[in-house]
């Protein structure tokens, strides 16, 4: 898997040392390890758990490390990843931007469960799991990501309440937006949209970035 691992990277433009290579396919190990007990995915099959958790998160590593960097929030270099189940795309992030402090909720214990177990074992210092309510949180980030969580429409109303401002909402989602793009609540917008390549993945894949209006 190294080798196809190498080769996704220099598709994506995405520079890492070895011991963070060897992080990323660590954590894949493990989630296919636990995933059996479990139920962090119903993809069970490691090949494609490479592709469509991997190198899915690893598609949004370069544009939301940008996003973060040119970001109008005062609030330093910290994301917020909600429903981040088995810690996509939550854990990949942290492994690749070491210097970024990734927050990860999910309000199912047994999954938060997990991705501590990641955290501890790989030594990711900036890296932390919560098993709480979106709503229940609180705090102020510059940047929300949320993968394959909830219809777009729903993100700002549970979560933006803890984007600083000046923030922007990360959602990933797959083809075109279309009418999903037209719901938003009062207050919000779209502020970009980008389509996503994905190595290996014949699939659509977008990134939307939400902001207040």
């Amino acid at each position: 898997m190294l080798t196809q691992l190498n080769e996704a990277l220099a598709l994506l433009h995405i520079a890492l040392t070895d011991s963070q290579k060897k992080s990323l396919l660590d954590y894949l190990v493990l989630f296919a390890k636990w995933n059996a007990a479990y139920n962090l995915s119903a993809i069970k099959d490691p090949q494609q758990m490479l592709v469509k958790h991997l190198f899915d998160c690893l598609s949004v590593v370069k544009p939301i490390h940008a996003q973060l960097t040119h970001s109008l929030s005062t609030h330093g270099q910290n994301i917020l990843d909600v429903g981040s189940g088995g810690g996509l795309p939550g854990l990949v992030l942290a492994i690749c931007l070491p210097h970024v402090n990734v927050t990860m909720l999910d309000a199912v214990q047994k999954k938060m469960t997990f991705v501590r177990q990641v955290v501890a074992e790989l030594g990711l210092a900036n890296a932390q799991a919560h098993a709480v309510r979106i709503q229940d949180w609180q705090g102020e980030y510059p940047l929300i990501t949320a993968r394959a969580w909830t219809a777009l429409a729903d993100i700002p109303t549970l979560a933006g309440h803890c984007l600083a401002p000046g923030g922007s909402i990360a959602a990933m989602k797959g083809p075109r937006l279309g009418l999903e793009s037209q719901t938003l609540p009062e207050g919000w917008r779209i502020n970009s949209v980008q389509d996503l390549v994905v190595p290996q993945l014949h699939e659509a894949r977008t990134l939307a970035f939400l902001v207040r209006s």
